[in-house]
């Protein structure tokens, strides 16, 4: 079939009326990057918005199959919320652990969370301790925790300030400080109120110019 045949066979079947040009052009793009016409029928209709389509159809184009592009091909998604879950299995995480972030409720922000934990090899305990419902992280709050277990820090360090009333800015702080290589009894101290944000922020910025003398002595030792 050419490409215009193949355009009315998919009109016939999905009736185009209602859709725009946008739209129409995932379509066309669909045919382009010669996708299976079942798997463009997917996404061919005006349940769909471009943006929505878009993402069904990368996922085709790149190699996703059936099965795994049907997970994220609900309209109730928004073009954002598809990324992720399209990213993650494109990265070859398992279906069953993209079903660990590929709820509704979720924003793109805490998929995204979820998603790069899973990538880095996170541990189910480790996921689900910063992906709790019950504990009400927002997006930002996460990224701390996943960066305290990927940067590898202890359970006790990151239980410290994963605290849901802890502003991002102050968790990641205390982490910081913490991958600096503090003890917990002087991270306490620069964590109470003796110490305001900007002070411990100067703290930090000498630590890391402290880090990278360090760093500079080695190579020239070498």
């Amino acid at each position: 079939m050419t490409e215009k045949e193949m355009i009315i066979y998919l009109n016939n079947l999905c009736n185009f009326n209602n859709l725009n040009g946008n739209q129409l052009e995932q379509i066309v793009l669909g045919i382009k990057n010669k996708i299976p016409l079942n798997c463009i029928k997917i996404y061919a209709s005006e349940s769909y918005d471009e943006n929505q389509m878009k993402q069904i159809r990368e996922g085709f184009k790149n190699g996703l199959s059936l099965e795994q592009v049907i997970i994220y091909a609900d309209p109730q998604y928004d073009f954002r919320q598809m990324y992720q879950i399209r990213l993650g299995l494109e990265y070859g995480l398992d279906i069953e652990y993209v079903k660990l972030y590929c709820k509704l409720h979720f924003s793109h922000l805490i998929m995204e969370e979820i998603r790069l934990g899973l990538e880095y090899g996170l541990s189910l305990e480790q996921i689900q301790f910063y992906s709790d419902e019950n504990k009400r992280y927002d997006a930002s709050q996460m990224m701390q925790i996943r960066l305290g277990f990927e940067h590898g820090l202890t359970l006790e360090q990151i239980q410290f300030y994963a605290l849901g009333n802890n502003e991002c800015s102050f968790m990641r702080q205390v982490r910081v400080l913490f991958e600096f290589g503090l003890s917990m009894e002087q991270v306490l101290e620069l964590a109470s109120e003796k110490y305001d944000y900007a002070s411990r922020e100067n703290i930090i910025v000498e630590f890391s110019k402290r880090q990278s003398e360090n760093n500079t002595l080695k190579k020239l030792v070498r």
